[in-house]
């Protein structure tokens, strides 16, 4: 028995007609996620000028610079607390030096005085003559004793170089370097003008230190008085 041929029909061709626009998502959209996207640049001042108008932005603006204010007043408060610390430091100081010079100075020009007297004898007169009752060998050894009496006691070259540095006026310090340049004189003189002149020289840079000494006082007082007066007790 045979078996009847089935005739093979062709498949169809696949349909070129267009897809349903509804079926068919679209990717041509903005998305207002991604960068470059329209922004309602209008929208967001608005919600700014919003938030700047509730209470709680007036708050915040507030308590900020009220903050920065009580920041810079205490800066300020804390310079201010500093300088005048710093100004009763100095103050005390110059007083501490008053005191130091007053006592120093007179004894530095009255030893100065008698080591030059003794040193200028010494180098104008020989073995056999007399100083003041002494010696040669006595007065030799009055000179080393005279050198070491002066050598204790603070000198006019250290005292007037700290008041210069610690006083701020200038009538302070032109007395101050007088006084250091007469002491200098004092202490460079030598024999060689003879002893006579040498010791009148002497005697007469001993009267000019001691006004001078009084004058430097005067200066430290007047600006320590100064200092007082504009409230640095």
């Amino acid at each position: 028995m045979s078996t009847p041929e089935v005739e093979a029909k062709p498949l169809a061709a696949p349909s070129r007609e267009p897809a349903d626009e509804r079926s068919t998502p679209r990717t041509d959209r903005a998305d207002p996620g991604k960068t470059g996207a329209p922004v309602d640049r209008g929208n967001e001042r608005g919600r700014v000028e919003r938030f700047l108008s509730t209470p709680l932005a007036a708050t915040l603006l507030g308590t900020g610079v009220i903050s920065i204010a009580s920041l810079v007043w205490q800066q300020r408060a804390a310079e201010s607390h500093r300088q005048l610390e710093f100004a009763r430091e100095v103050h005390a100081e110059q007083r501490r030096l008053l005191v130091e010079f007053a006592d120093q100075m007179p004894m530095s020009i009255t030893r100065g005085t008698e080591l030059k007297l003794a040193s200028v004898w010494l180098a104008s007169h020989d073995v056999g003559d007399t100083y003041h009752g002494r010696s040669y060998g006595e007065a030799q050894k009055y000179e080393r004793e005279a050198l070491a009496a002066y050598s204790a006691c603070r000198n006019a070259d250290s005292l007037c170089a700290q008041i210069q540095a610690v006083f701020g006026s200038f009538e302070v310090a032109e007395c101050a370097q007088a006084l250091d340049a007469t002491m200098d004189g004092m202490m460079a003189m030598t024999a060689a003008p003879g002893y006579e002149d040498a010791r009148s020289g002497l005697l007469k840079l001993r009267d000019d230190a001691d006004v001078q000494y009084q004058q430097v006082i005067a200066a430290m007082g007047r600006e320590l008085k100064s200092h007082a007066l504009g409230g640095h007790r």
